[in-house]
């Protein structure tokens, strides 16, 4: 029997070296029915990329949400067996799509996922393994269970929330449900999938030897303005900490009153224990 078909999703926006290194490391998967879509809403993928891949042109008021909801419909089209997320500067780690997708063959209804490294001289050491979202309040707080790529445990575990990069989805999650583009049209729709699919019986399960490697600084926002930048991270709907998306995410997710009361704690840990992270990444 051939192995299930994957539809890679990548949205990107002016970044090609980055990319390249994403697109490089899915083709060295070597997978036999894999098909990338480049969802692009920056200038066109100079020629060495795009001979590689699909690419759709996207309005460059595209962000994340609407750039990988175009991509789903595009891999509806395709029919494949599984979608594998990733973002434009998150390489693979060699092995990794083989293993989520092997596991995802294997157990009906479940996401599968990868834990997040960055290069070091060490070698990779982990962002997150996955991220807790502390009961009712959807924190999502990073997790980190071990240090470098070769301390990883090798037994799979269930959870509950992880980002947008490194996960495989079977199609069938997404044939007849989009990504809430209007609520979330950058931060947290990775966060609201995860939250409506686990409401319709799936699983989220962690495969600690996989991994994908961020290329970036993880959550940087820089600006001259650091009080400008401040704000606009406290009030802007297309950053995580702003009080519109976490609002958001709470009130679909969480009855009333209990999303009131989630949003207020959580924004209030976000902006005083998390203050200290916040404003190291201005």
């Amino acid at each position: 029997m051939p192995p299930p078909s994957v539809v890679a999703i990548v949205p990107t926006f002016n970044e090609p070296d980055e990319l390249r290194a994403v697109v490089a490391s899915l083709l060295a998967e070597e997978h036999p029915s894999l098909h990338i879509v480049v969802v692009n809403a920056g200038e066109p993928l100079p020629t060495d990329i795009a001979d590689r891949v699909e690419e759709i042109a996207a309005p460059d008021t595209y962000y994340w949400t609407a750039c990988v909801q175009r991509g789903i419909e595009r891999a509806r089209e395709l029919a494949p067996s599984f979608l594998y997320f990733t973002n434009a500067d998150t390489p693979l780690m060699p092995g990794t799509l083989a293993l989520l997708v092997e596991h995802a063959s294997e157990h009906p209804k479940t996401v599968t996922c990868a834990p997040a490294y960055v290069e070091s001289e060490q070698g990779p050491r982990l962002i997150y393994a996955f991220q807790d979202p502390m009961g009712f309040l959807l924190y999502g707080r990073l997790i980190r269970p071990w240090q470098g790529a070769s301390d990883a445990p090798n037994e799979p575990k269930e959870i509950v929330l992880t980002g947008g990069q490194g996960v495989v989805v079977p199609m069938d999650a997404l044939m007849g449900r989009d990504l809430d583009v209007k609520r979330f049209p950058h931060y947290a729709s990775d966060h609201d999938l995860w939250l409506t699919l686990r409401e319709d019986g799936y699983k989220l399960l962690l495969l600690p030897k996989a991994g994908v490697l961020n290329r970036r600084a993880f959550g940087a926002l820089l600006s001259k303005n650091k009080l400008k930048a401040l704000w606009r991270r406290m009030t802007s709907p297309m950053l995580a900490e702003s009080w519109p998306t976490m609002w958001r995410l709470r009130r679909k997710h969480l009855p009333l009153p209990l999303a009131v009361v989630s949003t207020v704690l959580a924004f209030a840990m976000r902006w005083t224990i998390g203050l200290p992270k916040i404003v190291k990444r201005l």
